[in-house]
């Protein structure tokens, strides 16, 4: 039942934030929250930077985290 939990908010959280451009969900927040309590739980946003980094994993991490990310490389 976890896992299916997981997937489902995982799946929402991403179409959501490729059609709407919104990450966060005030019920699948709370099924991901030991991923974003593992660093800590007060991470505001993160900062990506020495190379560009794949649409693919920025979008997971968004979803999973649900914190901005500012990428600086060049």
């Amino acid at each position: 039942m976890t896992k299916f939990l997981m997937k489902k908010a995982i799946d929402v959280k991403t179409y959501n934030l490729l059609n709407y451009g919104v990450f966060t969900h005030s019920i699948y927040d709370n099924i991901l929250k030991p991923f974003r309590d593992y660093f800590g739980g007060k991470v505001k946003f993160g900062i990506i930077g020495a190379a560009p980094i794949a649409a693919e994993i920025l979008t997971f991490l968004k979803v999973i985290l649900g914190i901005h990310f500012i990428e600086s490389y060049g």
